[in-house]
């Protein structure tokens, strides 16, 4: 498969593209016909990433082909990293790409292995290199909380559990078992008893408190952290450990930090606990690990989604985030946010807002604009900066929120999981089509994303994040930065917005999604529709 040769590229982003280009057996003129314009005349400056950047979810077996058998896989990720670096993305997390026996991999039969489609770990090695060249981090996905029931341990311990084995390498004792069984267990015939698997029979459930266990997840974070030069992981399922039992969660969480970080101590972690209230996130947040804020995710109530599809509910996302920023903080001094609209288990934002034609175009960019323009490390899902649809399917199957990436420019998809047709509903154009669309959804993403990397300081969690107090429809923030004080005001309508600034300030940025510029005259600003404009007091 043919590599992308980009137009106008500069820096890393094109020697890693040349590198790749020397890399593959193919003709260089295989690039004439297929031409990608990656400068369309918008302005993005190329600003580098800070540390607190964009992060970009990969599901590793959708996202892009690399040796032409149609599956997704390590190299095809790897050919790709051009395009994450003209994103502006800072670090990238891999879905699980481990043996197993499902398409999603969240059943792991080898925690130190690489499933055979996606490739080998000298794959994985080349792709974390290509990564780093580029200023991109690598955070894999662990999944700690169960293993798959054809994992070579499960198999065992239901057999040294049948026969009452506690010699020294007994795993009688790694997973949860039960003779009694109930809600949440399976039963084992090898076992003769029954085993806790609250997500799927296929999935059961470690004894968290083995020492054994513990050692063996230590040695599998030492061998992704030294071995193979991870950033850091993404851990699933993290309310889970110990059943909804916070206090022993938050204890597990804790130690398990303390292992990550006395390997690395810059190792960037962020955990899932799927809690819909700040208040029962919180607790999990003074365990010092960073969590996905799901109170303000998809559609719920204080977050920009909600607040774009109901106007009633959107006054609630400037004092929800700014009282979010200070709960992480004061639950942990070093804490991080990790805001997302969406990502592999949940439906794709395409579909998030009624409306049709281009006021539903503005509200996908203005929910852009809205959640990667706050501090930390916000999350996209791939595919969301195309448009790309998806929605739990039937059979409860999630394969439709994780079909393949869309190339366009002649660029073949990878295969569906599970053989899913998309091709009624999903977008037509690619990546590569509407890189070169000045005002396209992705070119907004890449413009935002620039901003954002164009003023760390305003972004960082060091900052002082306050409610400006404006109009509903014109959620604003008073910014006070290591290097002075900033505003930041979106106008989320279709109509002109006029907002009153507490002292003078001047426009240091500006998404001009309605493709002109806001006009301020002292101390007010007259902003076009669904622009969002960042200020800085003078």
């Amino acid at each position: 498969m043919p590599v992308p040769c980009y137009k106008g590229g500069k820096g890393l982003g094109r020697l890693a593209c040349l590198a790749l280009l020397l890399s593959l057996p193919i003709s260089l003129s295989s690039c004439g016909p297929q031409e990608i314009i990656v400068d369309p005349g918008y302005g993005i400056s190329g600003a580098e990433a800070p540390y607190e950047g964009v992060g970009y979810e990969i599901f590793t077996g959708s996202f892009s082909d690399g040796n032409g058998d149609g599956q997704g896989d390590l190299i095809g990720i790897t050919q790709k990293v051009p395009y994450l670096e003209l994103l502006g993305i800072r670090r990238i997390w891999l879905t699980p790409f481990y043996p197993s026996n499902s398409y999603h991999g969240y059943d792991v039969n080898d925690y130190y292995g690489v499933r055979a489609e996606y490739g080998t770990l000298q794959d994985f090695d080349v792709l974390v290199e290509t990564c780093h060249e580029a200023g991109i981090e690598v955070i894999i996905d662990l999944v700690l909380n169960h293993s798959s029931n054809a994992n070579p341990w499960f198999l065992q311990s239901a057999e040294d559990h049948r026969n009452g084995d506690t010699s020294e390498d007994s795993k009688a004792d790694w997973y949860v078992w039960s003779e009694n069984g109930g809600a949440g267990y399976t039963y084992s015939p090898v076992a003769d008893a029954y085993y806790e698997s609250n997500f799927s029979p296929s999935m059961p459930e470690f004894n968290c408190d083995n020492q054994d266990v513990r050692e063996q997840f230590s040695d599998i974070v030492r061998f992704w952290l030294e071995d193979h030069k991870v950033d850091g992981f993404r851990f699933d399922a993290a309310i889970y450990f110990y059943y909804l039992n916070e206090q022993r969660n938050v204890e597990f969480l804790n130690w398990l930090k303390g292992v990550c970080r006395s390997i690395d101590p810059d190792c960037y972690l962020v955990a899932e606990a799927w809690l819909n209230s700040a208040s029962a996130l919180r607790p999990y947040e003074e365990s010092g690990m960073t969590f996905f804020n799901f109170p303000m995710s998809e559609l719920n109530g204080s977050g920009p989604g909600a607040g774009l599809s109901v106007a009633s509910k959107l006054g609630y996302f400037p004092s929800s985030l700014c009282s979010t920023i200070e709960g992480i903080k004061e639950a942990d001094p070093d804490g991080n946010l990790a805001m997302f609209v969406g990502n592999h288990d949940t439906d794709r934002l395409s579909g998030y807002f009624a409306n049709s034609g281009e006021e539903q175009e503005n509200k996908k960019k203005m929910l852009a604009s809205m959640y990667i323009l706050t501090p930390g490390t916000p999350w996209m899902y791939y595919g969301e900066e195309i448009d790309m649809w998806g929605v739990k399917g039937g059979a409860n199957s999630d394969s439709p929120r994780r079909t393949a990436m869309v190339w366009g420019k002649g660029y073949p998809r990878a295969r569906n999981p599970e053989g899913f047709d998309d091709s009624p509903y999903q977008t037509e154009k690619g990546a590569y089509d509407l890189l070169g669309e000045p005002y396209s959804l992705l070119n907004h993403y890449r413009k935002v994303i620039d901003l954002r990397n164009s003023f760390p300081s305003v972004f960082t969690m060091n900052a002082i994040w306050e409610n400006l107090g404006n109009a509903r429809a014109y959620p604003g923030f008073k910014i006070t930065a290591q290097d002075g004080v900033y505003y930041l005001v979106h106008n989320t309508v279709s109509g002109e917005a006029e907002v009153a600034l507490p002292i003078a300030a001047s426009v240091v940025g500006e998404i001009t999604t309605s493709r002109s510029s806001s006009i301020l005259e002292g101390t007010s600003i007259a902003i076009p529709a669904f622009n969002s404009v960042l200020l800085k007091a003078v």
